[in-house]
């Protein structure tokens, strides 16, 4: 979650805690019917399901920021915009170049045209994480959607676990 997200969640949190609080230093759980306890109940479980949907929302932003599109002469990210590689072999380095220069704010850069931009692959990458030397990657798994240009929609989709994975599927 973002900061902001979790200020507004904390705070929310303290002031129904403080309500509650007092509720109980006043008496006047004693003066209401036990319908109260139930709307009490009712009221924490919204707020842990609203906590529990803006995770899970930021979660699929996030994966959807890391998806890169591979056409056979550039890349594509919502985040980077255009990048230009022509080389099968060099695909995978320039997209660790673009997820670990990612930036996961609001901004997004248009999709090119379909006649500009033929989609042969979507790389959705649900892990990555870089390493401490420049050429290695602790972590990077996700599913490569292989797809029909012109289509835009996926035909088949296959699981990657590793720079070798996904290099052999790129081939």
């Amino acid at each position: 979650m973002r900061k902001p997200t979790i200020i507004i969640t904390v705070i929310l949190v303290a002031i129904s805690i403080g309500l509650l609080i007092a509720w109980y230093a006043l008496g006047l759980y004693r003066i209401d019917s036990p319908l109260d306890l139930i709307v009490d109940v009712v009221w924490w479980l919204v707020i842990a399901g609203c906590c529990l949907l803006v995770v899970r929302s930021e979660q699929a932003r996030r994966r959807a920021i890391r998806t890169i599109y591979v056409s056979p002469t550039a890349l594509y990210n919502s985040s980077t915009g255009l990048v230009p590689c022509t080389d099968p072999a060099q695909r995978p380095a320039a997209m660790r170049r673009i997820l670990s220069d990612v930036d996961y704010g609001f901004h997004k850069r248009e999709l090119p045209a379909e006649g500009t931009f033929d989609c042969l692959y979507v790389v959705s990458t649900d892990h990555y994480e870089d390493g401490d030397a420049e050429n290695e990657v602790r972590t990077w798994d996700g599913t490569v959607d292989m797809v029909t240009p012109g289509v835009r929609k996926p035909v088949s989709s296959i699981q990657f676990n590793g720079v070798k994975q996904l290099s052999a599927l790129m081939a």
